[in-house]
């Protein structure tokens, strides 16, 4: 792909003001120390933390990360593929490089979290420091971008994409989207004929590597459009040249996007998928303001930190209405005059395109639910670009207050950095387990159904039947239709022996989502439970079809319910049908049904048959003993999985082998 020679002219810096010397080494140095000290200071107990929340399924449970054989396929799928195989993808996101950045995590560090979050926190410190080279490329000056990149830093809002491991996507893509954007500004100054085209190639491929991080990374060729633009304008060049050269700039960049887009849509589709309750397309653009000014809070004042915010989408006809009104009208006068300061100094100008095109996709509430309207997490790039904005206005209040050394923005910025880093330290423990993660949230915002059944499930997990009922008792007061709510409940009850009580939950469920596979699980559990084993293949026997993914693990289910009650026969004609279905998965509970079938081999003296099975038992569930050791967390089953692989090892050793 060719690029006008035009685009790789030198151009002086943006910001006339500002002298266009380069600092020296040493004060590069000083800058990057400042970095790690404040990354230090915000993250030092981050690398305690434990896996939270989606971790626990994207990490823990994901097969396709944790067996080699199996990463072209998590490549080439959406990043829930792993919770079967279906023919219509599971969400709307397609990240192969995020996905390849956790299966060499996982091949490195296995379940042990420390390792995991120490490579978060290594990317949030390459983040930064990258924040500090732009900055300068956009002629900042020292000053400014020294306090940009310490802010940066050291802000709080940051934790949640940096502890939180499922939130990698973030530091992951602002590190290789800040390095395509340092190659592009890079490249403007060169010939194209040498150094200019291999950083302009440079600058496409992190652009792509960034893009197959996140969705939001779409901005990105319109952050370069208007760059271009506004930094030809700053060199007065005549409006229809800037535009030219703008629209010259991009090609490259948005024919990029194309070619991701398209395959993206041949992987997850294209229609988009929303949540039950989504808001509709007028509640979206009355919030989008009202989401806007929380983000501008957030990155500004970040004094409330929560895992979640009581935001909920507005409604036109509402008196709540008024407030998106509201904050369109505080926005634009806040435009306004960033506008006009930018017509004395670009970087202003500047700081707004690196704030408000990253989160503009986060303005599309109608792919959330109703509780997750508003995150962190979404802000991580934009607050590169209100850092940037706060260093300039920092700048030119001490210019007018005492002109001089324009490095007291720098110390101001440090000192600032400082009492950021320490409120993130504050805030990380909250990150760290999921009962501090979900008790935070029902504080932050206790009418969130949501929070509390996580809540509930944490305290079940953990034993704390009593706290656990009460979290699921609060949750159904606020919303008595949210599934993993009755489920939960449901599973409370089984285990207090109220089966009757259970099954009801259950069945209301099924009724309505039939193909709800954790209702499926637990109905067919509280009627083994009472013994009533064909009641419960029949659940089973529903659900392959309801849920044709999970139809080996069901078919094990239905053998094992048939040797329990005492028809041997059956329980073998069954796993023995199934053998195409639990061959086609990792999944363990699916790949059980191998080391049954040995055992009924060999109770039928079957001896040859049996080996064949215990072999292959042992031979398809190795992968899932990778990363298992060494002090970290076991997925649900694996402890199982473990122990009847020693069982199998001792059937083989009994029979000769």
């Amino acid at each position: 792909m060719s690029v006008p020679r035009e685009m790789a002219q030198r151009l002086p810096p943006a910001g006339a003001s500002i002298p266009p010397v380069a600092p020296a080494v040493r004060l590069h140095l000083l800058t990057a120390v400042g970095v790690t000290l404040i990354v230090l200071i915000a993250y030092w107990a981050a690398p305690r933390a434990s896996f939270v929340y989606d971790d626990n399924y994207e990490i823990l449970q994901n097969r396709l990360i944790q067996d080699p054989a199996l990463l072209w396929k998590a490549l080439t799928s959406d990043v829930w593929a792993f919770k079967g195989d279906r023919q219509a993808a599971w969400s709307n996101y397609w990240r192969p490089t995020t996905v390849f950045v956790k299966a060499m995590c996982h091949r490195a560090f296995g379940n042990e979290p420390t390792g995991w979050h120490v490579v978060c926190v290594l990317l949030h410190w390459t983040a930064s420091l990258l924040v500090y080279a732009t900055a300068l490329r956009l002629a900042a000056g020292w000053a400014i971008a020294t306090a940009t990149a310490l802010l940066f830093a050291g802000h709080p809002a940051h934790v949640e994409s940096v502890v939180w491991i499922a939130a990698i996507p973030d530091p992951l893509m602002t590190c290789l989207l800040l390095g395509s954007y340092l190659a592009y500004l890079a490249a403007r100054s060169r010939p194209l004929r040498g150094a200019g085209g291999a950083l302009w190639s440079l600058a496409l491929l992190l652009y792509l590597l960034g893009q197959g991080c996140k969705e939001s990374a779409i901005f990105y060729p319109a952050a370069v459009a208007l760059t271009e633009l506004i930094l030809r304008r700053a060199d007065r060049r005549p409006a229809m040249a800037a535009v030219r050269s703008a629209v010259l700039a991009t090609i490259p960049f948005a024919a990029t996007a194309a070619i991701f887009m398209s395959a993206r849509g041949a992987i997850v589709g294209w229609s988009m998928l929303t949540p039950p309750g989504a808001a509709s397309v007028t509640s979206m653009v009355l919030s989008a303001p009202y989401v806007l000014l929380f983000y501008l809070r957030q990155a500004l004042f970040p004094l409330w930190l929560a895992p979640m915010y009581p935001l909920r989408p507005l409604h036109e006809g509402s008196a709540e209405a008024l407030l998106g009104v509201a904050a369109g009208v505080l926005l634009l006068g806040v435009g306004a005059v960033l506008w006009r300061a930018g017509q004395r100094d670009p970087l202003y100008r500047l700081a707004g395109v690196w704030f408000l095109l990253p989160i503009a996709l986060a303005l599309n509430t109608r792919v959330f639910l109703r509780e997750d309207m508003v995150h962190d997490r979404y802000l991580y790039l934009s607050i590169f670009g209100a850092m940037l904005a706060l260093g300039a206005l920092i700048r030119d209040a001490l210019a007018r207050w005492k002109p001089g050394d324009e490095r007291r923005v720098a110390a101001i910025g440090a000192a600032m950095a400082t009492l950021f880093a320490v409120r993130a330290a504050v805030y990380v423990p909250v990150w760290s387990t999921d009962t501090a993660l979900w008790e935070a949230a029902t504080r932050a915002d206790p009418k969130s159904a949501k929070a509390w059944t996580e809540l509930g499930e944490v305290y079940r997990q953990s034993g704390r039947t009593a706290d656990a009922a009460a979290a699921i008792e609060r949750a159904a007061e606020l919303n008595p239709l949210v599934t993993n709510q009755i489920v939960i409940a449901a599973m409370l009850a089984i285990q207090e022996g109220r089966y009757a009580e259970a099954e009801k939950r259950l069945r209301d469920i099924l009724r309505q989502y039939p193909d709800f596979v954790l209702a499926v699980d637990q109905l067919g559990n509280a009627l083994e439970k009472q013994g009533r084993f064909d009641d419960a293949i029949a659940v089973f026997d529903q659900g392959r079809r309801d849920a044709p993914y999970r139809a080996g693990v069901y078919s094990v289910n239905i053998a094992v319910l048939h040797k329990r009650a005492g028809r041997e026969g059956e329980a073998l004609r069954e796993l023995e049908a199934a053998l195409p279905a639990i061959r086609a998965v990792s999944d363990p509970g699916a790949l059980n049904g191998l080391y049954f079938l040995g055992e009924l081999y060999r109770a039928l003296g079957r001896s040859a048959d049996a080996r064949g099975a215990y072999r292959e038992y042992l031979d398809r569930t190795a992968p899932l003993m990778q990363g298992a050791s060494g002090g970290g967390r076991e997925p649900p089953g694996l402890r199982d999985t473990r122990g009847r692989r020693e069982l199998a090892q001792r059937a083989l050793a009994q029979l000769g082998e």
